[in-house]
């Protein structure tokens, strides 16, 4: 998966970071890479996500070299490999939910995706309850454990963690390197840089890297730089699996509730099935009469329809004559009884009476 072949680095002032290093990592390790300060941890890093070039020798990552690739597939090979800085490197201005879904939105995933791929991480860190609190507002593992999760975000084969137990006590230490293990045993790929001598006494069964001095002194359990055809790297590719990819299956497999709703609506479409056959037989009794009987019905339904307007239409025309007069007068009625009502409400303001004359006003004026 990994190989470094015979590679150095010199920096323009001279200094070695890195002489004449090689090894192999297979998919699915978990390997630590030890030695004190300036032995060459964080250059190992960054050569391999191609933030620095090699001076001699050659990086091959999956089969693709690192040193020869073009500079225009570097973002995408970065996205493959997730990095956890000593630093933590979280956005203050950006909560715990926004931190992890960072990357992926930046990759304009869709929102149901950022919302599951986050959930799960949140529970994988077990900071489901932190997930609106600000880095400021967070311990030192927290902040690492979020910094864990949002490596993981983009769902890399790789992670390199560069020193990220530095600013943190023993049991918050610990804890980081565990939930680094629980990844590693979900698939992922885990580099491993440290020097801490209580995490390398609880990592002493997995393979290490002793670097001093920019070489590489020690592999308690080297890997073979070995070449494989093509048809040998498919068949070791397949099994292997990364931590975010056994989540996502891990949650599809925990929601089987979900399917027998679709069930349920698939159900309806499986009793037409049965009657189709039930079907089947009547027409091969009695074709004709099934093409008979539609033109029937679709004629008869009809003639009753036309007769029912008809006479429904001479009754309205009747009962339009028959009631000429009353609609002629019912709109004074209307009248008269509006006016009433604001003469009621105006005692003093006495209005006409509206239609008939009556001789009451005349009394009134003598």
């Amino acid at each position: 998966m990994i190989t470094f072949t015979a590679v150095t680095k010199r920096f323009g002032d001279g200094t070695v970071a890195l002489d004449n290093v090689s090894f192999h990592v297979e998919p699915g390790e978990l390997v630590v890479v030890t030695g004190p300060s300036g032995a060459g941890k964080t250059t190992l890093m960054r050569l391999l996500i191609r933030d620095f070039l090699p001076t001699e020798g050659e990086i091959m990552y999956k089969d693709e070299s690192v040193t020869a690739m073009p500079a225009g597939q570097v973002p995408f090979h970065r996205r493959k490999i997730g990095v956890v800085f000593q630093d933590y490197r979280l956005l203050s201005e950006l909560n715990v939910w926004e931190n992890i879904a960072l990357p992926l939105s930046i990759l304009g995933k869709p929102e149901s995706e950022i919302e599951s791929r986050v959930t799960d991480l949140l529970s994988l860190i077990g900071l489901t309850e932190r997930a609106l609190v600000f880095p400021k507002q967070l311990s030192g593992g927290e902040a690492q454990r979020v910094s864990i999760a949002r490596a993981l975000a983009t769902g890399p084969s790789v992670v390199f963690a560069d020193e990220p137990t530095g600013n943190l006590d023993k049991q918050a230490s610990l804890s980081i390197v565990k939930l680094l293990q629980q990844i590693n045993s979900l698939g992922t790929t885990v580099l491993l840089a440290t020097h801490d001598v209580t995490l390398l006494a609880h990592l002493e069964n997995e393979r290490q890297l002793d670097l001093e001095h920019g070489q590489l002194v020690h592999d308690s359990r080297p890997s073979p730089m070995k070449t494989t055809t093509k048809t040998e790297e498919s068949k070791a590719k397949t099994p292997v699996k990364t931590a975010v990819e056994t989540l996502d299956e891990s949650r599809e497999a925990a929601a089987p509730p979900i399917k027998p709703a679709e069930e349920s609506a698939a159900k309806p479409e499986a009793k037409p099935e049965e009657e189709p056959e039930e079907k089947s037989e009547k027409p091969e009794k009695s074709a004709t009469e099934e093409t008979a009987t539609p033109k029937k019905s679709s004629k008869k339904k009809p003639t009753k329809k036309v007769k029912t307007l008809k006479t429904k239409v001479v009754e309205d025309e009747d009962l339009a004559q028959e009631f000429t007069p009353v609609t002629a007068t019912a709109p004074s009625a209307k009248k008269t009884s509006w006016l009433k009502k604001i003469s009621g409400g105006l005692p003093s303001i006495k209005l006409p009476a509206v239609g008939k004359k009556s001789p009451k006003p005349e009394k009134k004026e003598t």
